[in-house]
């Protein structure tokens, strides 16, 4: 496989860091899952259902203790899944959420989580925004 780049809104995959958001990347959207990062020392009971939803997917795993340093900017960032970027359209029977300029990813990565949660899976961002891709709004 490629070499990983830092991320940038011009690549066709990010990354999503974290146990839990690799986690959700594999639950809800394995198709865009290309690979798992795993830190050296990922254990316990997350990582044992991390690697086993990646066995039974067929999704390659990597232990990339410096990669995944590099990519999170933390010391205890133990998984990421790189993912494939894909945009949807919006269902028009449905329900909407629309926000208008987020700027923050983190602030977007928030918004995002918390609407999911209440049940909206149609959101429109309206631009210029921050970057939805980005890990930031991504992970936790």
């Amino acid at each position: 496989m490629p070499p990983l780049a830092p991320y940038s809104r011009q690549l066709d995959y990010s990354y999503a860091p974290g146990l839990y958001p690799a986690m959700q990347a594999l639950t809800h959207q394995p198709g865009l899952v290309s690979r798992v990062l795993v830190h050296s020392r990922l254990a316990g009971e997350g990582a044992d259902a991390l690697l086993a939803a990646c066995s039974r997917l067929g999704i390659r795993t990597e232990t990339a203790d410096r990669v995944l340093r590099r990519l999170s900017g933390k010391d205890n960032c133990y998984a990421a899944a790189v993912f494939r970027k894909a945009a949807n359209d919006l269902d028009a029977r449905g329900n909407h959420l629309v926000l208008v300029n987020p700027m923050d990813a983190g602030n977007l990565g928030a918004i995002l989580r918390a609407a999911l949660g209440l049940g909206y899976t149609d959101i429109a961002l309206v631009r210029p925004c921050a970057d939805p891709y980005e890990p930031q709004a991504v992970g936790l």
